[in-house]
């Protein structure tokens, strides 16, 4: 599996953030602003994980998670959604549209790295003693 993670969002400064604290740990990242970016990321760079936003516009972060798991090619590409929505029913609808786990903003940066190091079954050191 490859440790790339395709980061998912239509906020620019919330990208930057999350690769900042991602690379810094020692992952690549590349970075999608739409659903329709995502899945095209998804399947000519293959990352070994998706962190997606829900509320995108054109198409929300429920629907590219539903087209990654229709997709032979991405059916089992670990997904982690990052959404400022708490609620309940965005979390199930997250959950059973085939999200891995769940993340509600803003997000620790030591959670965020333990999901993903968690998703990829990654026991690595942290780099820079971190």
């Amino acid at each position: 599996m490859s440790d790339l993670i395709l980061l998912v969002d239509d906020d620019i400064n919330t990208l930057e953030a999350l690769a900042y604290i991602l690379q810094r740990v020692g992952y690549a990242v590349i970075k999608a602003t739409s659903g329709r970016e995502a899945l095209a990321k998804a399947q000519a760079d293959r990352p070994g994980l998706v962190i997606l936003d829900i509320m995108m516009p054109g198409m929300s972060g429920i629907e590219v998670c539903q087209a990654l798991r229709a997709s032979p090619e991405t059916r089992y590409l670990p997904v982690l959604v990052l959404s400022a929505l708490g609620d309940i029913r965005s979390t199930t609808e997250a959950l059973m549209a085939g999200a891995n786990n769940y993340l509600i903003k803003p997000v620790k940066p030591v959670d965020l790295v333990e999901q993903v190091r968690n998703l990829f079954y990654d026991a690595r050191p942290l780099k820079g003693g971190q």
